[in-house]
């Protein structure tokens, strides 16, 4: 399989798990197997599982079992800031019984063969988006030690590492699970731009960043502005249709697979900074400009004068510099440091049709094929 197929294929699932108006048909040969029972869903935990019967040449059964995000509910929005806090989610309980509901529903839908002892070979998918993808991750560290088949798919993580490390002091995971998460091809998490959201954590393995474009909402507010960052810019990349839409359509430019920003603060030093993403910046200030009639006036309707203005104001300095500068943040030389060892850290991806069970850590990713 393809990495365009199967991020597609994950991407397909996070989507219908939430059940909205863009519910997407499902890949070609898979059915739906079951959704959680009433008496396992705890804290409003939602999810539901899928199947692929293959025959030919090989044997074998696989099973996608998604994990919902977030929905306005209590019970969602109190363990959304759990995540924040690194601490373990409520619905972790809910997505561990609805696993071990879906082993059983699906070993006696593929039963001993001719009174043998084997089994068809079972391959176990865990995906999600958002808290869905931390349920995700920690599903997979769960179960990869007992099923060799075990792989997670997950969608603009907010990071479970540290929710991870809680697990294994509590002895409620063993610590070989993180280490093989983090040397194996059995994780794979796939964000858009740095947010606010995706950057809560520490991630568990590399993240393959995905450029799926901007929508800038009409408004006055600098976007500059935290308050912007936070709210339209993080909202605007975290949607899961996006992501589903960008593996679903031709891609022009592949993801890129690298360590991950972590904090609010290393975020918005990452966001701020130009070069990062000229395209959104050159694109945000022609928003704010034509919805905002006073910045004509001010500059006598010469948008090439606004544009300077705003490179010279906001883009000229340091990111250290800039956050003193605008007063949110004491200047960190660590953090600042940290960023600059995060963008050392990138590896272009050329070709989008590569083998991400064969990528090393830090190396190229090019011309390869997933096979599951």
């Amino acid at each position: 399989m393809e990495m365009i197929e199967f991020f597609a294929n994950a991407s397909t699932f996070a989507l219908d798990v939430y059940r909205g108006k863009d519910r997407p048909a499902l890949p070609l040969n898979y059915q739906w197997l079951c959704d959680v029972p009433a008496d396992m869903s705890f804290s409003n935990y939602f999810g539901a599982a899928y199947y692929m019967h293959v025959t030919d040449p090989d044997e074998y059964v696989q099973v996608v079992i998604a994990h919902r995000g977030t929905v306005l509910s209590f019970g969602n929005l109190h363990d959304d800031l759990d995540i924040a806090l690194g601490k373990i989610p409520n619905e972790f309980v809910s997505a561990i019984a609805f696993t071990e509901y879906v082993k059983q529903k699906i070993t006696a839908k593929f039963p001993h063969k001719n009174g043998s002892d084997n089994y068809p070979s079972i391959l176990y998918w865990h995906v999600g988006h958002s808290l869905g993808a931390i349920l995700t991750e920690l599903c997979v560290a769960r179960y990869i030690l007992e099923d060799e088949g075990t792989v997670g798919i997950s969608f603009e993580s907010p990071g479970s590492k540290p929710i991870m490390d809680k697990l294994v002091l509590e002895g409620r995971l063993n610590a070989d699970a993180i280490r093989i998460m983090k040397q194996m091809p059995t994780m794979f998490i796939c964000n858009a731009d740095v947010n606010c959201i995706n950057t809560c954590n520490e991630q568990i393995a590399q993240v393959y960043q995905i450029e799926d474009g901007y929508e800038l909402p009409i408004t006055r507010v600098n976007p500059t502005d935290i308050s912007f960052y936070i709210l339209f810019f993080t909202l605007d990349q975290h949607s899961i249709l996006k992501i589903y839409n960008y593996w679903s359509s031709p891609i022009e430019k592949g993801p890129i697979l690298r360590n991950w920003p972590i904090g609010l603060e290393v975020g918005y030093q990452y966001y701020m900074k130009y070069s990062n993403h000229s395209s959104y910046w050159e694109a945000a200030m022609e928003n704010v400009w034509k919805n905002d009639p006073n910045l004509e006036a001010r500059f006598f309707n010469i948008y090439q004068d606004y544009h300077e203005s705003m490179m010279k104001k906001y883009f000229s300095d340091t990111n250290a510099q800039l956050i003193s500068k605008v007063g949110l943040f004491k200047p960190s030389n660590q953090k600042s440091q940290l960023l600059e060892d995060i963008e050392d850290d990138y590896v272009f991806v050329e070709k989008p049709d590569i083998n991400v069970s064969t990528i090393p850590e830090e190396q190229p990713a090019t011309n390869r094929c997933l096979v599951m």
